[in-house]
């Protein structure tokens, strides 16, 4: 599966995420929340980095034009702590 940052290079993101903000893309530079695209390992290291277990699969939106979709957006449950 090709990653979020190849996507946005081959055009297939529906959003221009042509501003870097701490650490991010956005669309806005001003409003940088208002679209929002981090790195995928980034993600994962804040994750682990604070005790959460990422349940798989990660659901991939359909905003860079993926083939297979839950939703528009990149979707991450995640627990934290004893799930018995």
């Amino acid at each position: 599966m090709k990653s979020q940052k190849k996507l946005i290079q081959l055009g297939r993101s529906t959003s221009d995420f042509k501003y870097r903000v701490d650490g991010c893309l956005t669309t806005n530079k001003d409003v940088p929340k208002s679209a929002i695209v981090y790195n995928e390992e980034f993600i994962k290291l804040l994750f682990n980095m604070y005790g959460f277990k990422i349940v798989q699969p990660i659901s991939y939106g359909s905003w860079c034009k993926r083939d297979s979709f839950l939703s528009y957006q990149d979707m991450i449950i995640a627990s934290k702590g004893n799930t018995n």
